[in-house]
Formats: structure tokens, C-alpha cells, sequence
């Protein structure tokens, strides 16, 4: 969400708010003030291809005060009436009014403090996934962990990807609970050429002793393993998706391991 604003322009009145924080971090420019709070969360792993401003997200001073949608305004992205749009996020109209640059940075920001990951993308990039995701829409990815690694089925329905540990879909097969959801909001794919993305774990990420099943570092992990097998890997990795589907019985669970050792 972001704050409602006056007669003074958005975006001064936003990059006045972030000069004075950097001047209070003391750091020098906007961008050094993102890359330390960026380094203070430990999060390296890129996921935004514009820009890195708009990588997994550096911590944000505001507060939310955009209005709630109509209850009658259409549903444009193709989300499940559980989740919420981005008009029921955000104030889009002001919002509209920016540049790309601007939204992805102040999306990030807002989300910064949250426990969850934000990321931005551009529409060529969401349509070849899109279009990938239609095609091939589960597969499956290896997660790394302590011990060894942990399997988790990956699920693409309308605009929303599904993580879900291997051991519980085998369990409880439709049934199963996902533990990451990323979900991609396209209202302004078209004007903006921009696709934001909100990835949250799930109220059932958590073992009986309370201990989470997976950490926001190991669900960007699966965020970046999302794009890579899809859109930005190499062509034998992305082959990996098409044997999943057309070649099920060879599936060999040490090549998924071997293409995402490098990923840490």
C-alpha cells in the first residue's frame, strides 16, 4: 500500500522522504540507502529483472493508508475472490501516475518490513513465463537444505505459483497445503510494461514445535528457481520442465539437483 498524498507531486514527495532517511542512515544517495538494508537482510538473490532498486525488498518508513477497492470492482487478474487485487493493495490511481521505476521502488519499500518477498518484472518477461507456465504447469524443484535437499511440487494456476512440500502432496495429494505463494499482479503489464510480484508463506508454514518450514531466504530460493527453470535459464534447464511433462518415468532427480547447485 502506499500513503495517500497531497497537492505536492508523488514522486518528490516520496524521494524527499527517502533522502531524509538515507541522510538519517547516513548514507549519501537513495540507492546506497537500499543496498544497505538490502545487505542488512542477508537477501543477494536477484529477483527483478529491470532493475536492482527493485530486488528483494529494502526496509520502508510507510504507513498504509490507500483506500479499499469498491467490493464491486472487477476482479482483473484473474486472482481467487480470497486474495486481494492490487486496488484493494494499493491506491492505483495515484499510483497510475508514475513511472515504472517509481512503482517498483516504492512496491519494494512497502514491502520491505513484511515477512514476505516483493519483486517486479516486465511484461515481456511475465508473457514468456505466462506462456511457459500454460504449457508445463507443474514441475518439480529441488530446495536446498542442512541435510541434504527437500522437494518441493510446483503448481501454476491463473496468476499465482503454489510451493508445496513433496511429502505432503504425496500425503494429502489435492489437498495438500502450499507453503509459498507468489502471486503476480498484471494491472499495469500493458501501460507500464511493469508485473509486481508479492511471495508470502503460508499460515501453515510452520513444523508442530513452531519452527518455520521454510525461511524467506529459502522461498526466494524457490522464487528464483521459478524463473530460471521457465524464462531466464539455459536451454537445458528449461528442458527439464518439458521432460517433466512428456517424460515423467525418466525423470532423474539429481540433474534437478545439479542445475541449481550453483544457486547456494
Amino acid at each position: 500500500m502506499v500513503p495517500q498524498i497531497g497537492e505536492q507531486s508523488v514522486a518528490q514527495k516520496y524521494a524527499e522522504k527517502l533522502r531524509k532517511i538515507a541522510e538519517k542512515e547516513g548514507v549519501k544517495s537513495i540507492d546506497e540507502l537500499i543496498a544497505k538494508k538490502r545487505a542488512q537482510r542477508k537477501s543477494d538473490a536477484p529477483l527483478n529483472p529491470i532493475s536492482p532498486a527493485a530486488q528483494p525488498s529494502p526496509a520502508s518508513p510507510y504507513s498504509p493508508t490507500a483506500a479499499p477497492a469498491p467490493s464491486s470492482a472487477k476482479r482483473s487478474s484473474s486472482l481467487p475472490s480470497h486474495v486481494k487485487t492490487l486496488a484493494e493493495i494499493v491506491d492505483m490511481e495515484r499510483l497510475s501516475t508514475l513511472p515504472s521505476e517509481e512503482i517498483s521502488r516504492i512496491w519494494n519499500l512497502y514491502h520491505s518490513e513484511k515477512s514476505c518477498l516483493s519483486g517486479v518484472m516486465t511484461g515481456e518477461f511475465y508473457t514468456k513465463f505466462l506462456k511457459r507456465a500454460r504449457a508445463f504447469p507443474m514441475f518439480l524443484v529441488p530446495l536446498p537444505r542442512e541435510s541434504g535437499y527437500e522437494f518441493f511440487v510446483m503448481q501454476i494456476a491463473g496468476h499465482q505459483v503454489y510451493f508445496t512440500s513433496l511429502l505432503e502432496y504425496k500425503t494429502h495429494g489435492e489437498n495438500a497445503r502450499p507453503h509459498l505463494v507468489i502471486t503476480h499482479h498484471t494491472e499495469f503489464m500493458h501501460d507500464k510494461d511493469l508485473v509486481l510480484m508479492l511471495g508470502e508463506t503460508t499460515k501453515q508454514n510452520a513444523t508442530s514445535s513452531g519452527t518455520p518450514i521454510m525461511t524467506l531466504l529459502e522461498a526466494q530460493n524457490l522464487a528464483y528457481q521459478m524463473q530460471m527453470f521457465y524464462v531466464t535459464g539455459p536451454a537445458d534447464k528449461q528442458q527439464l520442465v518439458n521432460d517433466f511433462h512428456n517424460k515423467p518415468a525418466e525423470l532423474d532427480h539429481q540433474k534437478l539437483i545439479d542445475a541449481i547447485e550453483t544457486l547456494g
